[in-house]
């Protein structure tokens, strides 16, 4: 493990100091504290992960749900780049929130 993702290793090493990490403090053990450390990605792409020593990966959470189309998909590129062309705003509201807000309603069941 440490051979396969020894940039990984580096890099935490380095920050560690610096980087809060709940899942590598949890349960820790000093007999383990070397196996324990965060793998760092450089792309992703459907359903893999490259980290930054190479290794690919088949994400098989999902990023825990988050990715449920894959990692990178082309639809969502297009949405956000067409909405980043329009510019971002946070102030005020959006025309899309309304259908948005209906719709999550009828998925969950819920009024509001």
């Amino acid at each position: 493990y440490i051979a396969k993702t020894h940039s990984s290793k580096a890099l935490v090493s380095e920050y560690r100091a610096r980087l809060a990490d709940c899942r590598a403090s949890a349960g820790f053990r000093l007999s383990s504290k070397e196996l324990l450390y965060p793998v760092f990605s450089k792309r992703c792409e459907g359903a893999y992960i490259w980290d930054i020593d190479d290794n690919r990966y088949i994400d098989i959470t999902m990023d825990f749900g988050t990715n449920l189309f894959g990692h990178n998909p082309d639809f969502i590129k297009n949405a956000l780049a067409q909405q980043l062309e329009a510019g971002m705003q946070l102030g005020l509201a959006s025309p899309d929130a309304p259908e948005v807000a209906a719709l999550i309603c009828e998925l969950t069941g819920l009024e509001r």
